[in-house]
């Protein structure tokens, strides 16, 4: 089929569940990368509209041939909160299969293509991609929208959180020091070293030791020193 639409960019949004970094195996053994991006309506309008545009396209394209088309749910739906109640937000599906690992790039000037990321829910990110239109007898006509790229604009790392509330009363742990040395002070240390690494020490005074007299008896062999000296 030729109908084919790619997009360079959505505008930012937040990651829910997250497979960029490695593909999900959990429902497919060949894994597939995807994402669910939370953005507000009006950010989300471009991309629905395309979606919508290439969907119709495709219905009245199947329907020269085939008559009562079945539709396929769209990779897009409205957020709702735990009562069922619409959030303003809405979720737009993302996913390639595992042979397509999506480039990931930071939000640099220009943006760098990063390696190896874990990108974890809740982070901001954009993402790139194609919207492919598909039609099979089981689950009808539909979109698919294959990640190509992502751009990481603020990064959420996991955080890991008890899931126990406090019990009053119950044992509380309480650090100690446990380190099995004692503290020893430094000494300050004589062979500095002078130059740009090192601060120069200060010299020592050295006391002048005074030569004893000489003997009467040695009166000759002292003389002889001194002109030694001089």
């Amino acid at each position: 089929m030729a109908i084919k639409n790619e997009f360079s960019s959505t505008k930012k949004g937040e990651a829910v569940y997250p497979h960029l970094s490695r593909p999900d195996t959990n429902f497919d053994k060949d894994g597939h990368y995807k994402v669910n991006l939370k953005m507000s309506k009006e950010d989300a309008k471009p991309v629905i509209d395309l979606i919508n545009d290439l969907h119709n396209r495709n219905v009245e394209e199947l329907s020269k041939t085939k008559k009562n088309v079945k539709i396929a749910p769209m990779p897009y739906f409205d957020e709702e909160d735990d009562d069922g109640n619409p959030t303003g937000k809405v979720i737009i599906k993302f996913k390639s299969k595992a042979a397509y690992k999506p480039a990931i790039y930071d939000a640099g000037s220009p943006p760098k293509l990063i390696k190896e990321s874990d990108i974890w829910g809740g982070s901001e990110i954009r993402v790139g991609g194609t919207a492919v239109p598909f039609h099979t007898a089981a689950i009808g006509a539909g979109i698919t929208i294959r990640i190509r790229a992502v751009q990481v604009i603020k990064d959420v790392p996991m955080e890991t959180s008890s899931p126990f509330g406090a019990v009053e009363g119950g044992f509380e742990f309480k650090a100690e020091d446990d380190n099995p040395f004692e503290v020893v002070e430094a000494k300050p240390t004589t062979n500095v070293i002078e130059g740009e690494f090192g601060d120069t020490p200060e010299p020592k005074k050295v006391s002048k030791k005074t030569t004893p007299k000489p003997k009467k008896s040695d009166a000759d062999i002292a003389a002889i020193v001194d002109d030694w000296d001089d």
